[in-house]
Order: structure tokens, then C-alpha cells, then sequence
């Protein structure tokens, strides 16, 4: 019986543990800025380089989706056709079939192939990566893989390449384990889950951003995983990375977001480009999550509170009732969202009476002491107000006479009073400094009062009958 016990458990263990099991990412980035072979017809880039660092760097992030297993990169002299293709034969022994396989480049190209480090114009067969060559090499992984190109002429790949699968129908919302499971479901399908997506068609180059110091293409990425949207100054329409507001980026939304960003910031450019992608059809499935600078779950777009780390639309959440601290009228009591996080209608009503602290800055910013008379009438601190407004009043009158006698210093010319008005120019002058400074510092310690005070606290006790709230 109990051996039937614990082989019951361990099932259950194990079951539990494979649902929440995360695919495993394996990513070859490739960046060449600068060639073997300079002439004119292949000449050094800026960023190429760049681009392949950071763009692995932000699929590195991504742990929410991923368990990260291996990131190879590289860069200049490290890509040369051989190194790239050393490295598809390594990966082929670690990946599965149920892994993502992500193979980014940036740099130049012909047409139906990308250009390594060792290119020569003379031999440009063995010295190129062509279409068909890394086509064998991807499908040789069997695996599921996401291609980005950022290269000239680069859509010619994706023009060729024939990726067929059928419809997975997913509901997707904003839950990380609904996310978990689409990914899953789409790398785990029999037939492949695979996009291709290039910086630019098969007949256009691709353009280089010194402003921000990468390719428009890989710039736009990490743009939509910062959740920047691009607007249309034309037709007033804006584009969102997250289109379905889940605060994750799917495959089709990338692949739409990246079409209309690429497109509008270079169409004013000497070198405009048109996305092209070809996707395996049906299948869609979330590639990044927006960047999360707290780590608190919620993404930068949607957190109001970006910098400290919360469950409620990204801000702390005292009482756990699922309305933020800052918006929550009874942040000490559990209650309802629709009563702004008090549990009644007759303590809300109560609430809402009491002084705002907002309302109460606003009045000592006019005159110290009155936002304290204001939140409590039982205290009166209308003397810093006077105490402030007489040191700022004396302040005037001390520089009227600093700025008298500085004139008649100006007129005189008996040595007696010149050294007279000089000392009392300064004398004056320091005077309505310091009468400035104590009405400052007062001003601002009434201010500092108020927004630390924690008179808007309710306080909740506990009586035989029920409960009362004393405020």
C-alpha cells in the first residue's frame, strides 16, 4: 500500500514538474562589422558587431520562457564561414527537437547569401554562407528555430524558404503560465514552429542608426521589448510591440510591430527598407517578455510603479486585496477594487471625507502650516507660515539696502565711504541670504512633514460585536 502511495506521489511530482518545465533556448549570434577583404564593393560597418552582442544579451533575459542553455557569439574575425559552421555542428549535439533554436546575423549580404568575415569577391561560393547551406544547416538541428536578419538583400532568404505547419488555436492572456504553455505547445507540435524575419527585401539594402548605434532592425527590436510604440504621424496610428496588452511579445506581433516600425523610421531615410518574414503558418508563440525593471512580474509598460517591486499593477500592496497601496483608500484593511480597497460602502463614504494629503501640500506650498491645519484641525501651525513669509519679506528689505548702498558705493568718491558702503553692500547682502535660506527650510520641512505623515492611516480594531474603524 504504501509503495502504491509513494508511486502515486511520484507521478504526481513528476507530472507537475514537466507542465512547468521551460523550453530550452540554444542561440548563435553573428555580427561582422569589420572585413577581411575591404574594397569597394564590401566595406567595414559600425554596429554589426553590436547587434549580434545585443541582441543575445536580450534573449539571455529572457528566463521568464526560456532556460537559457548555451549562447554562442560571434563577431569580426571569429565569423568566418568555417566558425559558423563549427558552430551549427556543435549545437546539432546538444539540441532536441522539442528546443528553440535562434540564429541571428547582422552584417552584409548578397543575394541568397550572407557575407562572413572571409569573404572574397573571387571565391564568393566557399566564402559565403548561402541560403541553401544554412537552410541544411538549421533543418539538420530538427528543431524548432526563430531566424533574424539583419543584412542586405537579406529577404531574398526568406523569400525561398518553404515552412509549412498547421493552425494551433490558442487563447492567450496576460498569465506567465498561459504564456509557458503556448510556447510549449508550439516547440512541441510535431511539425516545427519556425519564422524568418529580414531586415529588408531582397532587392533593398539594410541601414545602420548612429543615433543609437545599431541596425534599424536590430534597434527596433530591443525598442519592442522595451515596449516603445511607433507612431504614424501621418494617419495618427499607433504601434504597439504587445499588441493583445499580456505583456508578452508573440511571434505575430513582432513580426507586424517590426514591418511597421522598420517602415516608418526609414522611409525618410537614403536607405529605406520593408521587412520581410516568412512564418510557419498557424503558429504563433511568445518570443520575448517585456522588460520587467523590478522583476516584480509586471512589465515596464503596464507597471506604475517601476522602480519597487509589487503584485498590483506593480506597486506594493499592504492589505494583498489586489488594489495598490497609492490607489488603495484603506491600504491597512482588505476590500474591494470597485470600493477603491475598503471592504464597505459606509467606511468608503468615510474615507473619502477624510483630508487628502495631495490637497494638504498643495496648501503648505501657499502658506507653511496651513496643509497641517488642513489634515488635522487640532493642529495649528499657522506660525511657520508667518515665520516663513517674515524671513522671505526681511530678505527683500535686506537686499533693497544691500542694493542702496551698493548704488551710492558706485556714486562716492571719499575713500571713507567707499570702504562704508562696501561693508554694508556685504553685510546686507548675507543678511538676505540667510533670511532666505530659514524661509526655504522652513517651506520645506513643513512639506517633508506632511508627506511622511500617516494621519490618512486607518487603523482597524477589533470589539466583540465586529469590527470598528477609528480614524
Amino acid at each position: 500500500m504504501k509503495l502504491s502511495i509513494i508511486f502515486i506521489l511520484s507521478c504526481v511530482w513528476a507530472n507537475s514538474f514537466a507542465q512547468t518545465q521551460k523550453p530550452e533556448l540554444f542561440i548563435l549570434s553573428v555580427g561582422v562589422s569589420k572585413y577581411k577583404n575591404v574594397n569597394e564593393s564590401v566595406k567595414n560597418l559600425k554596429y554589426a558587431h553590436k547587434d549580434a552582442i545585443d541582441l543575445a544579451e536580450a534573449f539571455k533575459k529572457q528566463t521568464n520562457l526560456y532556460d537559457i542553455m548555451r549562447v554562442s557569439v560571434l563577431t569580426d574575425e571569429n565569423a568566418t564561414r568555417k566558425s559558423i559552421r563549427d558552430e551549427f555542428i556543435s549545437f546539432k549535439k546538444e539540441i532536441t527537437s522539442n528546443d528553440l533554436f535562434v540564429f541571428i546575423f547582422s552584417g552584409h549580404g548578397l543575394k541568397e547569401s550572407l557575407i562572413t568575415h572571409d569573404f572574397d569577391i573571387n571565391d564568393r561560393r566557399t566564402t559565403s554562407l548561402g541560403k541553401e547551406e544554412l537552410v541544411e544547416l538549421i533543418s539538420d538541428l530538427k528543431c524548432n528555430y526563430v531566424v533574424l536578419l539583419d543584412a542586405c538583400h537579406s529577404g531574398s532568404f526568406a523569400k525561398g524558404i518553404n515552412l509549412d505547419g498547421k493552425s494551433v488555436d490558442i487563447e492567450f492572456n496576460r498569465e506567465e503560465t498561459i504564456a509557458h504553455e503556448s510556447l510549449t505547445r508550439a516547440l512541441n507540435a510535431t511539425e516545427k514552429a519556425n519564422i524568418i524575419i529580414s531586415s529588408s527585401s531582397q532587392n533593398e539594402l539594410s541601414g545602420e542608426c548612429d543615433e543609437c548605434e545599431n541596425g534599424y532592425f536590430v534597434e527596433s527590436i530591443l525598442s519592442a521589448i522595451d515596449g516603445r510604440s511607433v507612431k504614424n504621424n501621418k494617419t495618427g496610428k499607433t504601434y504597439q510591440p504587445d499588441g493583445n496588452k499580456d505583456g508578452f511579445i508573440y511571434t505575430n506581433e513582432l513580426d507586424d510591430y517590426l514591418k511597421e516600425a522598420i517602415n516608418l523610421i526609414t522611409k525618410n531615410k537614403p536607405i529605406p527598407q520593408n521587412v520581410i518574414s516568412k512564418p510557419t503558418a498557424g503558429y504563433n508563440f511568445p518570443i520575448f517578455k517585456l522588460s520587467d525593471s523590478d522583476n516584480d512580474g509586471t512589465a515596464d509598460l503596464y507597471d506604475e510603479c517601476k522602480e519597487i517591486p509589487g503584485p498590483a499593477k506593480g506597486c506594493p500592496d499592504s492589505d494583498a486585496d489586489g488594489v495598490a497601496d497609492n490607489n488603495d483608500k484603506c491600504p491597512d484593511i482588505k476590500g474591494e477594487l470597485k470600493l477603491d480597497g475598503c471592504p464597505s460602502a459606509q467606511l468608503y463614504a468615510q474615507v473619502s471625507m477624510l483630508p487628502n494629503k495631495s490637497t494638504a501640500i498643495i496648501k503648505s506650498l501657499v502658506f507653511p502650516g496651513w496643509g497641517d491645519k488642513y489634515l488635522n484641525r487640532k493642529s495649528s501651525k499657522i506660525w511657520m507660515g508667518l515665520l516663513s513669509y517674515g524671513a522671505l519679506t526681511s530678505g527683500f528689505l535686506m537686499q533693497a539696502k544691500s542694493n542702496k548702498y551698493l548704488r551710492l558705493y558706485d556714486i562716492t568718491i571719499k575713500q571713507t565711504e567707499i570702504d562704508t558702503y562696501r561693508a554694508n553692500v556685504g553685510k546686507f547682502n548675507n543678511l538676505s541670504t540667510i533670511l532666505w535660506g530659514a524661509s526655504a527650510l522652513i517651506w520645506t520641512f513643513d512639506i517633508i512633514a506632511i508627506s511622511a505623515s500617516k494621519r490618512n492611516k486607518i487603523k482597524l480594531a477589533s470589539s466583540g460585536v465586529g469590527l470598528s474603524y477609528s480614524f
